[in-house]
């Protein structure tokens, strides 16, 4: 299991860091707030985030041998 800052999730994702706590606060991305923390620390797990990206991705066509290439 491999846990991830904001910023290094972001760049694993190929986005900014912001619009990664972003869709962490609308609960479009699954994260993990932790507790203790003066400021709002978010940590994602790169399991979560790959699931995530499959699930949005709509599935490839599958061609069958007798289509023509």
């Amino acid at each position: 299991m491999t846990w991830l800052t904001a910023q290094a999730a972001a760049s694993y994702l190929r986005v900014s860091t912001r619009v990664v706590l972003r869709w962490a606060k609308k609960g479009q991305l699954p994260a993990y707030r932790l507790s203790g923390t003066r400021r709002c620390t978010w940590r994602f797990r790169a399991e979560d985030l790959d699931r995530h990206l499959v699930a949005q991705c709509p599935p490839l066509p599958v061609r069958s041998e007798t289509e023509p290439k």
